[in-house]
């Protein structure tokens, strides 16, 4: 299996390095990084927790920040975030609660993925040009419940 170096730095003072929960997790777990307990009531805005680490993602990859299962069965709905390769600020999670819940610093709140990402070259063509398969066009809900 190959091995892949990605830097990390603690950007706030309490910052928790990602860590895995066991070796074959696809996710590192990032744990929130709060200066006091966090309230979360307000069900409309999104919002973020910071992690309090900075990454260098290598060129040719890309870093997912997605939810934790566990979180969103209690009530902490995030949204993918995306860590391009020539960023290097905080990584934060977003999430949308879904009830009222309190946040702990130290507290795991999603999962970064450090997945290949290759450069993509488009090339437009007419429809036409495009190939055919047995799914075509049929779209959302075409594949059955």
């Amino acid at each position: 299996m190959l091995n892949l170096t990605v830097k990390i730095a603690r950007v706030r003072e309490n910052a928790i390095l990602p860590t895995r929960s066991h070796d074959t997790d696809a996710g590192m777990d990032l744990y929130a990084s709060l200066d006091q307990q966090r309230c979360i009531r307000d069900f409309m805005q999104p919002n973020k927790i910071p992690t309090g680490i900075a990454v260098e993602i290598p060129d040719g990859y890309v870093g997912l920040v997605v939810g934790r299962s566990g979180k969103y069965l209690e009530g902490l709905m995030t949204s993918v975030g995306v860590i391009d390769p020539g960023y290097r600020g905080e990584v934060h999670v977003i999430y949308h609660p879904h009830g009222s819940m309190e946040l702990q610093n130290g507290e795991r709140v999603g999962q970064l993925l450090v997945v290949p990402c290759p450069p993509v070259i488009w090339k437009e063509v007419t429809e036409s040009e495009l190939s055919q398969t047995s799914r075509s066009k049929k779209g959302l809900g075409s594949t059955g419940k």
